[in-house]
Formats: C-alpha cells, sequence, structure tokens
C-alpha cells in the first residue's frame, strides 16, 4: 500500500509542477518561456476552418503561411497566459506537409486561385504562442493528423490585381 501512495502522491506532484509552469489547457501545457515565445507540450485535437490567401493584404499581414482558427467551442482548448485576449488561431509550422495533408497543394498550384478555405478536425502539438508586442507575428504549432477533412473552397483573383473575389 505505501508504493501506491508514493505512486500517487508522485504523480500529483509532477501534475502539480507542470500547473506551475504556465496555462495549460486540455492537452496543452507550457513548457517553457523564451522571451515573448510560450512552447506548449501535448498534444490537441481541434475542429475548425483552414484557409490561406494570396490577397495582398492577407500577404503582408500573414505571408505565405497556411493557418487554421479552432471553432468557438474547440479554441478553448489552445491555452492563454495571464492578459492575452488575442484570438485563437495559429499557422502549421510544417507548412509543405500541412498543405499536403490537408489536400490543398495541387489547389495552390492554380496561380488562378487567391484565397482557400475548408473545414476540418485535426491534432496538432509542439503550439508555440507568439507574445511579440508591435509585431504582426501569430501562433504556430505543428499537424500531425487529419481527423475529418470537408474540401477546400476556393475564390479566384479580381481580374488584373492581387486581391481576392468576394
Amino acid at each position: 500500500m505505501k508504493r501506491f501512495r508514493v505512486l500517487g502522491w508522485g504523480l500529483s506532484l509532477a501534475a502539480a509542477c507542470l500547473i506551475a509552469q504556465g496555462a495549460a489547457a486540455d492537452g496543452l501545457a507550457r513548457v517553457k518561456k523564451d522571451g515573448a515565445l510560450y512552447h506548449y507540450a501535448g498534444q490537441v485535437q481541434l475542429s475548425g476552418s483552414y484557409d490561406y490567401s494570396r490577397d495582398e493584404n492577407a500577404m503582408s499581414a500573414v505571408g505565405d503561411q497556411f493557418c487554421f482558427s479552432p471553432d468557438k467551442g474547440a479554441a478553448r482548448k489552445i491555452p492563454r497566459e495571464r492578459g492575452d485576449d488575442r484570438d485563437r488561431w495559429f499557422c502549421f509550422e510544417n507548412d509543405k506537409q500541412a498543405r499536403t495533408m490537408l489536400e490543398v497543394d495541387k489547389l495552390l498550384k492554380d496561380k488562378r486561385v487567391c484565397s482557400l478555405r475548408g473545414k476540418a478536425t485535426i491534432e496538432v502539438d509542439h503550439y508555440i504562442a507568439d507574445l511579440t508586442d508591435g509585431t504582426e507575428a501569430n501562433d504556430t504549432a505543428r499537424l500531425l493528423r487529419v481527423v475529418r477533412l470537408a474540401p477546400a473552397k476556393t475564390t479566384p483573383f479580381v481580374k488584373d490585381t492581387q486581391h481576392c473575389r468576394e
């Protein structure tokens, strides 16, 4: 019996240490702070929308990144530090693999496609919140697996511009 008590106490202590290190939410727990970067360990499953845009305005804000916005219910699974009230969205750290896994790489080869958006349920890990002040920085995560996928819908460019049709 003493072994179980010690083991139980050890597990409780380990859990308390993880929580004491920082914010935690449904599978993600902060393990490291490096300046304005907050690193989280663990995996989380999220439902929401993936998107990519070549629109001039989007490119200046986000750059050439493939991103994901969780649904309202799933967004609670992404931890936030005290005082961080930003929307909960992120871009994929493994961008090229994410484009393949979400089956959009062929669509993006079509130069007439300005933007694309689709619904998916995904699993991610290696979540990093970037709280750098005064920048267009965004959070990142590594896409591990696609659980459910709806085909992306595309939007073409407005003729002779770098803007998407509405």
